[in-house]
């Protein structure tokens, strides 16, 4: 389950940005009466640069953005955060089939 969560492309909304890292709230992947699907959003913290790189520079509080095994990604505006929603319940409905 730990590998899923950290491979899935999933997003978060920005609520501190502090050098290197952002707290943002983000829905984990959980299992409910045996299936996978969304919790309920919780703080995380991600890293979005290292040693001064990354790809998102200019986040603020109440973006959006993409995360993958624990980096920020890139910002999301409306339309990309509701494809990555739609796609990701497609795939959850999908792996759903095989569980």
């Amino acid at each position: 389950m730990a590998a899923m969560e950290s491979c899935r492309i999933s997003w978060g909304q920005v609520r501190e940005v502090d050098g290197a890292s952002v707290t943002v709230d983000r829905q984990p992947l959980v299992q409910v009466d045996g299936k996978l699907a969304l919790g309920p959003a919780r703080v995380e913290r991600v890293l979005r640069a290292f040693e001064g790189r990354g790809f998102a520079d200019a986040l603020a509080p109440g973006d959006w953005v993409s995360i993958h095994w624990g980096w920020v990604c890139e910002p999301l505006d409306a339309r990309r955060l509701a494809n990555l929603r739609t796609a990701s319940a497609a795939h959850l409905a999908l792996a759903n089939q095989t569980i």
